[in-house]
Order: C-alpha cells, then structure tokens, then sequence
C-alpha cells in the first residue's frame, strides 16, 4: 500500500468506487445513452393517462389504455430480448429505436375524437415497440467490467440510474414539457429521447462489441426452465406490487390532508432515497449468500413500507418515504448480480426482460387492490398494503433459497487476508 494510505494497484481487498466504474472505457457514454433514451418509461404511463383524458376520455379509460402499455411491455420485452440474444444488439436496437419512436409518435398525433379502442390499441403497441434497454444493460455490465467488486458496484450504479430515470422522466417530460405544452408534446419529446438514445447506445462500442453466448441452447421456454431466475421474478414482483401500493397510497393519502401538490414531491423524495441507497450500497462487498442478503432487504422494505400508514401527515410521510426508498436499489442490484448465475448460458438479456416484467405485473396487480383499500378502508391501509407485497416475497425467496445456490460465492479466506467481511 502506498505511503499515503490509498490502495495500491491491483490491490484485491480494496473495494471498487463508483469513480472508478465510471472512468472505465465506454461505461460512462453508455449508461448515459441509456439513461437518455429511457427517460420515457419514467414518464410513459402519466403521459399515456393525460393523453387520454385530454381526448374527453374518463380517468377509468386512460387507466385500460395505462395497463395495455405495461402489460404489452412485460410480454414484449423478452420476445424482443430473445431476439437479441440470439442475433446480437445492435440490428435490433437500431429497429427498435424506430419502432419505439414511432409507437409513441402515432400516440401522440391521432385524433382526440378518435374511439378509446384506438387509444387503447396504439398504447398496447406503444409498450410492445419499445427498445428492451434496461435488460440490455443489465448484460452489457459483465462484458464491460471483468472483477466481481467492479460488477457489483456497476449493478449498484444501474440501481440509482433507473432511479434517476423513475425521477427525471416525470419531472423534465410531464412536469416541465407535457406541462407547459399539453401532452402531445410531451409524447413527441419521448419519442425523440427514445430514438436518440437508443441509437447513440447501439452504436456504441460494447453494444457493437457484444455477441451471443457460444453455449446457448435454443429452447422455447427459454430462461424460466431456471428455478433460480422464478425466485428472482418473485423478488422483482414483491418490490413491483410495492411500488404500486405505495403510488395509490401516496396520491390519496395526499389529497385526504389536503395537500395535492406535495404528490410528485413525495415520490420523487421516495426516488431519491433510492438513489441515496445504491450510492452506499455500492460500498458494501458482494453478497456471499446472495439469497439470504435478498431475504433481508425483502424484509427490510416490507417493514419499512407496512409502517408508512402510521405517517401522521404528508411531512412525516415524505421523510420515511426518504428512509424506505433506501432498500429499493440495493434489492434490484443484488437481483441484477445474482441472475449470472442462475440464468441459462446465452439467454441474460431475455432472463433481464422477465424480471422487469415482473415489476410491472406485481405494479399492475396491487394498485387496484390498494385502491380498493382507499375506497373501503383508507389511504393509510393502501401505504400499509405496501409492505405485505414485498414480505411475502421474503418469505417465498426464503423458501426456495435453494434455487439461486448457483449465486453463492466460495468460502472467504482468513480475515487476515481478506479485510472485512462482507456484509449480507
């Protein structure tokens, strides 16, 4: 070690930093493409809402035309992902890119007379056109970092980017653009964004780079004949139906005390706990027992989140919020990490597009129970709700542990040699 107290070169006990994935070569353009051209996920499903109602339609329409969108992605995306697995990226990036733009632009230009079926459909097909990015760089992280303690940071700093996403999409596109201007434009500056980063990530050097596993194996289940990539759909649907919960919760938890504009501000605080998270998170060692340290956080959010409806008001409410965002990150990194492993050679990209379906069908499914909770009970009950989706998941990881044994790193050494443990 030299004489200043910094690691020395190479040296194997000195964990990795965000600075130091980030000055790897591509890694910063290409997450930045990346964040770019999803901006509009974290804004899609608002946009599509106020698209619909500004047509005359009811808010109950717009929520069929919102579920067509997340419901076509969840099935889309591993079509379009088993493509790329078995062709490579940048062909189908480069179409998606056009397709995505397109879907979104043809949302956006047709007629607010026109029939709800029609808005109906084009959402449907709107979800279904889109580029798979975040599988996409999900697998580009092992390509692009080769050490174990690099990857598990570059997985963390994929956590906060998605988080940024989930963020900056309703700000800088519904907040400040569809605001401004009406939704229309704001579709149009998603379409842009979409075509635009799509295509500078394509072209960039590891997704050009990147080809298909040598080893895989064409099978028509294709990554879900893995247990382990089950147990890690069920992780992703227990912090999805979380999500959900938590957004109906908040909004009519919000208008109940009567403060409607703190509704953004709440989620967006929620995000940035997140982001908070994958920033310490990426100082943690890797798990050794990747199912146990999900186990944990699993439980760690549900408790956290089941005690959102003891909130007294929207303040109280926005900083737990802030203290419960906290796990969300380190949950996905850890299930971002551990899928190597379980998932079947040649198929990670596919495997990727599963488990962010997940999210979205555990999403889709607990929000309307939560609303019902807010109809019948109260806002409070729905924030609570939150916490019993993630919980059962702890419970069913814990019980099919077994299946991401694959994930489960050797033996440490000797403290002695191996500096301090890691944590799980």
């Amino acid at each position: 070690m030299p004489a200043d107290g910094s690691p020395a070169p190479g040296d194997a006990s000195a964990p990795a930093t965000i600075r130091d994935v980030l000055r790897k070569p591509d890694v910063a353009r290409t997450l930045g493409s990346s964040v770019v051209a999803r901006l509009p996920y974290g804004a899609m499903v608002l946009l599509t809402v106020l698209r619909v109602t500004d047509a005359g339609h009811s808010y109950g329409d717009a929520g069929l035309a919102s579920a067509a969108y997340a419901i076509s992605m969840a099935l889309g995306s591993p079509v379009i992902s088993r493509i790329i697995d078995r062709r490579g990226q940048t062909g189908m990036l480069l179409l998606t890119a056009v397709t995505g733009a397109l879907a979104t632009t043809a949302l956006a230009v047709v007629p607010s007379g026109s029939p709800l079926a029609v808005f109906v459909l084009l959402a449907a097909v709107n979800g279904a056109a889109q580029p798979p990015l975040s599988g996409v760089m999900r697998a580009l992280w092992d390509a692009m970092l080769t050490d174990e303690r690099e990857r598990h940071v570059g997985y963390a700093v994929q956590a906060g980017a998605t988080e940024i996403v989930f963020t900056g999409g309703p700000l800088v596109i519904v907040g400040g653009i569809a605001g401004g201007f009406g939704p229309t434009a704001g579709l149009l500056a998603s379409a842009a964004l979409t075509a635009l980063g799509t295509a500078v990530f394509a072209m960039s050097e590891p997704s050009r780079r990147w080809r298909p596993h040598a080893d895989r194996v064409p099978d028509f289940i294709g990554p879900l004949r893995s247990r382990g990539v089950h147990t890690l759909m069920i992780v992703s649907a227990g912090a999805g139906g979380s999500f959900g919960a938590i957004e109906i919760g908040v909004t009519a938890f919000s208008r109940e005390h009567h403060e409607t504009a703190l509704i953004g501000v709440l989620l967006a605080v929620w995000s940035v706990g997140s982001l908070v998270g994958s920033v310490l998170f990426a100082r943690v060692r890797p798990a050794r027992d990747p199912a146990k340290r999900l186990v944990l956080l699993l439980g760690a959010m549900a408790v956290g989140d089941g005690l959102l409806g003891l909130a007294p008001n929207a303040w109280a409410l926005g900083a737990w919020l802030f203290v419960v965002g906290a796990t969300i990150a380190p949950t996905f990194a850890t299930t971002n990490a551990t899928m190597g492993p379980v998932a079947p050679a040649g198929m990670m990209t596919e495997a990727f597009a599963f488990t962010i379906g997940a999210i979205m069908v555990g999403s889709t499914i607990s929000a309307p129970i939560a609303g019902l909770l807010v109809d019948h009970v109260s806002a409070e009950a729905a924030l609570s709700f939150g916490g019993a989706v993630p919980g059962v998941a702890a419970l069913l990881v814990w019980l099919y542990r077994g299946t991401l044994a694959a994930a489960i790193l050797p033996a440490a050494p000797p403290a002695s040699l191996a500096g301090p443990r890691p944590l799980t």
